[in-house]
C-alpha cells in the first residue's frame, strides 16, 4: 500500500484539498442540531449505544471522549479525514492490487465523489456527536476489504484480523455492511471486466467472511443486550414486513426505493438532496453499460456483465430490501458514495474515444461542482436554523428573566411549538430541522440546547407539565405579551395548540389529551 500511496501521493493530496473545500463552512461555523445538543455538554456516563445496539460506537467513547462529549471542530475535521482515508483505501483495494493499476484522472474522480456526496456524506458528518466513530468504522471496513482480497503473494491467514475489523465496523453502525457488500461487488465487477479466473471464488469467500461477521456482531450484541435492554423502537422503524398490507407490498417499495434514490426522484415531497448529480451518474453508468454490454461483450459473457452491473446499483440498499424497508435517509446508505465512485471511475477508464472521454471529464467535474456546492449549501442552510433557535432561546430567557422568574427553582414547560418562517431550503433528514419545532415541541431536547447557551433548566415532573397544560389554557402565542407565565411550581411558555405528538414525546398521560 505504500508503494500505491507514493504513486499516487499528489492525486490523493487533491483529491483531500477538494474535499476540505466541500466541508469548508462546516469545519469553519461552529452550530448545535438535532442529537448534537444531548452530547456536547454531557456530563454522565451514559449506556445509549449499547441500547442501540452501536457498542463500537460506546468502545471509541471509552477512549475518545469525557462521557460521548464531543469536541467542535476538531471532531468534524477529524471525521473527514477518516471518511477519505476509507476512499483511498478502498481504492487501493479495487484498483492497487491489480496488475494495471489505475489511470490518475479517474483515481481523483473516484476519491472526490466518495467524499463529497451532500445527501450521504453531507447528512452524516453533521452529527458530530459520532460522525468520527462513523468514519473510523469506515475506515475498519474498508481495511477489512483489503485484508479479505489477499495478493497471489499473500497468505491467507488476515482473515481473522479482517473480521475483527468488520465486526467492530458492524458495531458502529449497522450500515456498513452494506459498505463491505458494495466494495465486495465492486471488486467482481472490475475481475470480471479483467476476465480473472477467481471471481466467483473471491466473491464467495467474502460472502463467508461477511456472513461471520454479521452472525459475530449480532451474538454479541445479543449478549450484550440482555444485560443493559435495547432501544427496540429504533430497530422497529427500519424492519417494514409487518408495516404494509402485504408482504409483497414491502418487497415491491423497497426495490422502488432504490429507483427514487438512484435517480433522485422526489415522492410526496420526500426529496434527494443533491440529487441530480446522483442521478446524472445512475445514467450514465447505465449508458455505459449498455453500449460496452453490446459493443464490447462477448454473448456468453453477457448476462454475467449485465449481473455485476446491476448489483453493483442495487448493493447500496442490500440490508434494507432484507428488511423490506423504504425508509432509508442518506445517513443509512453510506455505500452509495461507493458505488458511484466506481461508476464514475468505469465511465472515465473504459470510455476510449478522444471527444466522447473528454466531454465525460467535463460533465464529471461538473458534477463535483455541483457537489461541493450543494455542500457548503447545506450547511448554510444548518447555520441559519441553528442561528433562529439561537435567537430564539435568548429570546424566550430574556423574557423570563425580565418577568423576575427563576428558572434556577422552577422549570419552564414549552407548551406547543414554534415553527420555522418558510424559507427557500431543502432539508435532508435532520439538517435544517429546528429544535422547537422538532416532535411538535421535545422539551427535552428544549432543554438541552438551552444547556448550550448557558442555561441549566430543570426537568418537568408529569404533574409540573399537566399543571403547565392547564395554566396555558388561555395564553397567547410567544412572543405576544403574557405568553410566559409563572405558576405555582412551573414557568411557561406557549409556542402553539400542543399536538398529540407533542403529548406523546413529552410523556404527558393521554387523558390530558384536548
Amino acid at each position: 500500500m505504500k508503494n500505491y500511496y507514493r504513486k499516487n501521493r499528489k492525486i490523493i493530496l487533491a483529491g483531500f484539498c477538494f474535499t476540505l473545500l466541500c466541508f469548508g463552512f462546516m469545519l469553519t461555523t461552529h452550530t448545535v442540531g438535532i442529537d448534537e445538543d444531548t452530547w456536547i455538554l454531557e456530563s454522565q456516563p451514559s449506556l445509549l449505544w449499547l441500547l442501540q445496539g452501536r457498542f463500537g460506537v460506546y468502545l471509541m467513547n471509552l477512549f475518545l471522549t469525557d462521557n460521548g462529549r464531543y469536541i467542535p471542530f476538531l471532531w468534524d475535521f477529524l471525521a473527514v479525514a477518516a471518511w477519505y482515508a476509507s476512499a483511498v483505501v478502498f481504492s487501493f483495494g479495487l484498483f492497487g492490487k491489480r496488475e494495471g493499476g489505475t489511470r490518475k484522472l479517474p483515481l481523483f474522480f473516484f476519491l472526490a465523489y466518495y467524499s463529497s456526496l451532500p445527501f450521504v456524506a453531507g447528512e452524516m458528518l453533521n452529527f458530530s456527536n459520532f460522525n468520527f466513530q462513523v468514519s473510523l468504522g469506515m475506515l475498519c471496513c474498508a481495511f477489512a476489504f483489503v485484508l479479505a482480497l489477499p495478493a497471489e503473494n499473500e497468505k491467507r491467514q488476515k482473515l481473522l484480523p479482517a473480521l475483527l475489523l468488520l465486526v467492530l465496523s458492524f458495531s458502529v453502525y449497522q450500515a456498513n455492511i452494506c459498505l463491505f457488500v458494495t466494495a465486495v461487488v465492486a471488486w467482481c465487477l472490475l475481475g470480471y471486466l479483467e476476465h480473472e479466473q477467481n471471481v466467483w471464488q473471491q466473491a464467495g469467500r467474502c460472502a463467508v467472511l461477511c456472513g461471520g461477521g454479521i452472525l459475530l456482531y449480532y451474538s454479541i450484541n445479543m449478549l450484550l443486550t440482555r444485560v443493559v435492554g435495547s432501544a427496540g423502537y429504533l430497530s422497529d422503524n427500519y424492519i417494514g414486513w409487518l408495516e404494509e398490507s402485504s408482504i409483497l407490498k414491502a418487497l415491491f417499495l423497497a426495490l422502488a426505493n432504490i429507483v427514487r434514490v438512484s435517480f433522485g426522484i422526489t415522492i410526496q415531497e420526500e426529496t434527494i438532496y443533491g440529487g441530480e448529480v446522483i442521478c446524472a451518474v445512475s445514467a450514465g453508468f447505465l449508458v455505459w453499460g449498455f453500449l460496452w454490454l453490446l459493443r464490447k461483450q462477448p454473448k456468453g459473457r453477457r448476462a454475467g456483465f449485465a449481473f455485476f452491473c446491476g448489483a453493483l446499483m442495487c448493493a447500496p440498499f442490500v440490508l434494507y430490501v432484507i428488511l423490506g424497508t423504504y425508509k432509508t435517509h442518506g445517513r443509512v446508505l453510506l455505500a452509495l458514495p461507493l458505488a458511484g465512485a466506481v461508476e464514475l471511475w468505469l465511465i472515465l477508464t473504459f470510455v476510449n474515444s478522444f471527444l466522447w472521454k473528454r466531454l465525460c471529464v467535463a460533465a464529471g467535474a461538473y458534477l463535483l461542482f455541483l457537489n461541493a456546492r450543494n455542500m457548503n449549501w447545506l450547511f448554510y442552510e444548518a447555520k441559519l436554523v441553528y442561528d433562529y433557535d439561537k435567537e430564539t432561546a435568548n429570546q424566550v430567557m430574556y423574557d423570563v428573566l425580565r418577568a423576575g422568574m427563576d428558572y434556577h427553582e422552577k422549570p419552564i414547560v414549552f407548551i406547543g411549538c414554534r415553527t420555522l418562517d418558510k424559507l427557500p431550503i431543502e432539508k435532508a433528514g435532520t439538517i435544517g430541522g429546528s429544535l422547537f419545532a422538532w416532535d411538535d415541541g421535545n422539551n427535552y431536547r428544549m432543554w438541552d440546547f438551552m444547556e448550550t447557551q448557558g442555561y441549566v433548566l430543570l426537568p418537568a415532573s408529569a404533574e409540573q407539565m399537566e399543571e403547565a397544560l392547564q395554566a396555558a389554557e388561555d395564553m397567547p402565542v410567544w412572543p405576544a405579551e403574557g405568553s410566559v407565565k409563572e405558576t405555582e411550581n412551573t414557568i411557561v411558555v406557549y409556542f402553539s395548540q400542543p399536538t398529540q405528538k407533542w403529548y406523546s414525546v413529552n410523556n404527558v398521560p393521554p387523558e390530558n389529551l384536548p
